[in-house]
């Protein structure tokens, strides 16, 4: 059964306030090793409009967590929604990486997938892989009934569960802050852009009335960009 990415109860990893200066748990999710304290530096901001900075490609991104894991044809098709007008040129990167005019309804090898994410990142770059965040809200199976912010970003780990099969996928991890505040851990092997589009486009579809929406990512070592396993995002809505 998928285990929820919830984080209740438990000591906040990032505070939200202006402070640039955050305490990190390092190596506790990276390969099961004895935990240390780091300090690390909040980077950049991103508005919902905003764009990414382009950095080195490294792994873990694009390597699945476990070779026999699946991910189903609506998601997939996210690929073909986020590149617009560049339809047949998304089709023909799919195809090359082993899938194959995508179905609804189908499930097709996560790292054929992911291959296809390298691929667009390193030809067309990351705010094409960002796009293609945004469309997954469209496309994958979310939770119905979903009323608040909070309740969707909650919801993104319980739809990310809902839309892969067949091993470890990793988690986005919820956690609530305080009022107008909320936290994401992602990790997971899809890239750092691409995670920052999804948390964008459900902070936006579930924005409260009236309340601007700050997402912001803590671009430090731990970065997947950088190497690092998990990326950190805070969410603030005032």
């Amino acid at each position: 059964m998928a285990r929820i990415g919830n984080l209740r109860g438990r000591k906040p990893l990032l505070r939200c306030t202006s402070d640039l200066i955050r305490v990190h748990i390092v190596g506790l999710w990276a390969a099961r090793a004895p935990f240390r304290l780091r300090v690390l530096r909040l980077g950049s901001k991103h508005s919902l409009d905003g764009e990414s900075d382009e950095e080195p490609l490294t792994l873990p991104q694009f390597e699945a967590f476990d070779p026999k894991v699946e991910v189903n044809g609506e998601t997939v098709f996210s690929i073909v929604d986020g590149m617009g007008a560049y339809k047949e040129t998304a089709l023909r990167i799919l195809r090359d990486n082993g899938i194959n005019a995508p179905k609804p309804g189908d499930w097709y090898p996560q790292q054929h997938w992911l291959n296809a994410f390298r691929e667009i990142a390193e030809n067309v770059g990351p705010n094409t892989i960002h796009r293609i965040g945004v469309k997954i809200p469209q496309n994958a199976q979310f939770p119905p009934h979903i009323t608040s912010l909070a309740a969707a970003l909650e919801s993104i780990d319980v739809a990310y569960h809902m839309n892969h099969r067949g091993g470890e996928i990793g988690h986005y991890l919820f956690e609530p802050a305080h009022e107008g505040c909320a936290l994401l851990r992602c990790e997971n092997p899809y890239p750092c852009d691409f995670d920052r589009g999804i948390i964008e486009a459900i902070a936006g579809k579930f924005r409260p009335p009236g309340s601007v929406i700050r997402v912001e990512h803590d671009d430090a070592e731990l970065c997947r960009k950088k190497g690092g396993r998990v990326c950190v995002y805070r969410v603030i809505w005032q």
